[in-house]
């Protein structure tokens, strides 16, 4: 379903020509660069005005922003306090925002504000798309998730979720080791189960992309030059299931990246190798 955001709105007005409720859980995968020029000429585009306007829309409800550290390798440091997010803009600017705060999964956390709060940072990950994974608390509460000017093949990281809880053959469960430092300084090894690709195997969402958003599973908005892509967590689930059940691919086999893969493995580079 393709709807349009009135061009002349204030971005503290955008939520609220999305289907978003009051007691909705939503969570938000951005590049707000696009969406911050469309506010060059107008008074300049404001991160902390943006955030609240989201948080008056939910007033009963929960939001999470990426703050993915996802460039960890096996035996690599996540720093609870100190490890800036790898996830863009908006990410760097909330992380320092104090009512937020941050999931303990070292890979794939999120920061967190509302109702679910304390519930999702007390969730100990033993998998970071897996059982017990906060993907899959996510998926049991039916949250939202709001893309917003990024496509699938960027930002999509529910995908892997699924593939996971579907057993899809061209991942395979690696154990990490990461060394945590908690919020008091004191730091211990973690061990998280990462289903990571195995060697040659390139995530290829566009196809997939086009057909999700012909379905029911999500709804598109256009707002000047931006995208927002609104996806129910519950639909888009089945949806894929029948996808991958009926054939659908989610990713490639690149052979030259297969043997690069194998040097790197060879030298001695960190799994997971990418």
């Amino acid at each position: 379903m393709k709807l349009e955001i009135p061009s002349e709105i204030d971005f503290t007005d955008i939520i609220n020509h999305i289907d978003v409720h009051s007691n909705d859980t939503l969570v938000v995968f951005s590049d707000i660069n696009k969406l911050a020029l469309n506010y060059r000429q107008k008074g300049g585009f404001n991160v902390r005005e943006f955030i609240d306007s989201i948080q008056n829309k939910l007033k009963e409800g929960t939001l999470l922003i990426t703050s993915f550290s996802d460039d960890i390798k096996d035996g690599g440091e996540f720093d609870y306090l100190k490890t800036k997010p790898t996830t863009g803009a908006l990410s760097k600017r909330v992380f320092r925002f104090k009512d937020f705060i941050r999931t303990k999964d070292p890979i794939h956390s999120f920061l967190v504000w509302g109702k679910r709060q304390k519930e999702l940072i007390d969730l100990e990950i033993p998998s970071t798309f897996g059982k017990g994974s906060l993907f899959e608390y996510l998926h049991q509460i039916n949250a939202k998730m709001l893309l917003i000017d990024v496509d699938f093949q960027n930002s999509f990281t529910f995908i892997h979720y699924i593939e996971e809880m579907f057993g899809v053959s061209y991942r395979k469960p690696y154990k990490l080791n990461i060394n945590m430092v908690d919020q008091n300084g004191d730091s211990a090894i973690k061990n998280i189960i990462f289903n990571t690709k195995k060697f040659g195997v390139d995530t290829y969402l566009n196809d997939y992309q086009k057909e999700v958003l012909e379905s029911n599973s999500a709804k598109t908005y256009h707002f000047n030059n931006s995208i927002f892509y609104l996806i129910d967590s519950n639909k888009v689930f089945d949806f894929t299931f029948k996808f991958l059940e009926n054939g659908g691919k989610l990713y490639k086999m690149k052979f030259k990246k297969f043997f690069k893969q194998i040097v790197k493995k060879i030298l001695g580079y960190k799994s997971p190798i990418d």
